[in-house]
């Protein structure tokens, strides 16, 4: 009797141990067992990147278009400038706010008035010129000034206000100038005209050395040139028409 009793419990143990292990594997089964932290392939999906050189022309939009307006805005700094027009005029001109003194390539001689020198004033719109050579003028000549017409000088071609007409500008580099004996900073631009063109600019003051506008097909339509091109360096003294000159009654 007690044989059968032991083994009748021994038969419902091994029921109990089966049902429990059915249940187990239908929770895995239907997802109801929360407590085992299984990444879900969601969680583990790899977003894949394409890697591409960018687009460096000037047109793109990728191209870091205002690396330049800082070292551009050191122009600020700049209170007077000199600079020798190699190209148009001939001329060598220091400007000093509105004052513009011009030293002219070619003395003029014109209804007996002779001089090389020519000081203008841009607010009051007057031009007076007078000669400090010795060698093609007489003492009676270096003693008076006269009223002029002078065109030579353009309010336009301004160092300091030109890189204001780029809406686009970039760095791409540095340079020398002058047998290395200046750095430059090499600007691609894109100017408020659409014109396209790159620039070479002093690498602390940001103001243009050279300029070159090109055409569509890569070929020059403009260079401009601000030979020996100085800064601060311009005295009011020289802005200003010596005492020692009587105004000549001249036309």
């Amino acid at each position: 009797m007690k044989k059968i009793i032991i083994l009748i419990l021994i038969i419902f143990l091994t029921s109990c141990v089966q049902l429990v292990n059915l249940v187990d594997q239908q929770e895995l089964k239907d997802g109801l067992v929360d407590d085992i932290n299984t990444p879900s392939k969601e969680s583990i999906k790899v977003t894949e990147k394409t890697i591409s050189t960018p687009d460096l022309s000037l047109d793109s939009s990728e191209k870091p278009l205002d690396n330049a307006s800082a070292l551009i805005s050191n122009s600020s700094k700049v209170t007077s400038f000199a600079y020798s027009d190699l190209s148009d005029t001939k001329d060598s001109f220091s400007v000093k706010g509105n004052k513009v003194r011009v030293k002219l390539g070619k003395k003029i001689s014109k209804n007996k008035k002779i001089y090389n020198i020519v000081l203008l004033d841009l607010d009051e719109g007057t031009a007076y010129g007078y000669c400090t050579d010795n060698g093609v003028c007489d003492s009676r000549a270096r003693g008076v000034y006269y009223k002029v017409n002078y065109s030579g000088y353009n309010e336009g071609k301004n160092p300091l206000l030109i890189p204001n007409t780029w809406k686009v500008k970039y760095l791409t580099g540095n340079t020398h100038l002058y047998g290395k004996k200046i750095t430059v900073w090499e600007v691609e631009f894109i100017d408020n005209k659409g014109r396209k063109g790159l620039a070479q600019i002093d690498n602390y003051y940001g103001v243009p050395y050279e300029i070159v506008y090109r055409n569509d097909d890569g070929s020059i339509e403009k260079r401009i040139e601000f030979v020996g091109l100085n800064f601060n360096t311009v005295d009011d003294e020289e802005l200003e028409i010596p005492r020692k000159l009587d105004l000549s009654t001249f036309n």
